[in-house]
């Protein structure tokens, strides 16, 4: 863009160095842990310590999906397979 008015520039200029500074005050303020975001963490450690009795479901579950799978790719020509 090209501007003749010297007022222009510099208030866009101002505008775009003052959104920049914004931006980069709003990603370091991001990073910090919020009441919320602890919670969530503490939550998420419960979950995960408490897997050890749903694993065993999840793996025959996921053995039950192969097979189903690969029984169904044989049924498909090789042909019409892709990657």
């Amino acid at each position: 863009m090209i501007f003749d008015d010297a007022a222009v520039v510099k208030s866009l200029t101002k505008t775009f160095l003052d959104d920049w500074k914004a931006a980069e005050t709003a990603k370091l303020n991001k990073t910090e842990d919020t009441p919320t975001t602890k919670m969530a963490k503490k939550v998420a450690k419960a979950v995960v310590k408490d897997m050890g009795s749903v694993t065993p479901m999840i793996e025959t579950a996921i053995q039950e999906n192969w097979a189903a799978r690969a029984w169904s790719l044989r049924l498909i020509p090789k042909s019409w397979r892709t990657v």
